[in-house]
């Protein structure tokens, strides 16, 4: 069990990180879009 742990608790930081960055970088481009429709339209 104390060999396993430690694997099963970097795994799942690993897929949070990875989670975490998919968020960000979707969120990014949601606010990039919701800033460059504007300026295109006036255009």
């Amino acid at each position: 069990m104390n060999h396993y742990q430690p694997k099963v608790i970097s795994y799942s930081l690993l897929v949070i990180g990875k989670v975490m960055i998919v968020y960000l970088m979707i969120f990014l481009n949601k606010k990039r879009g919701f800033f460059l429709q504007p300026i295109t339209i006036n255009q």
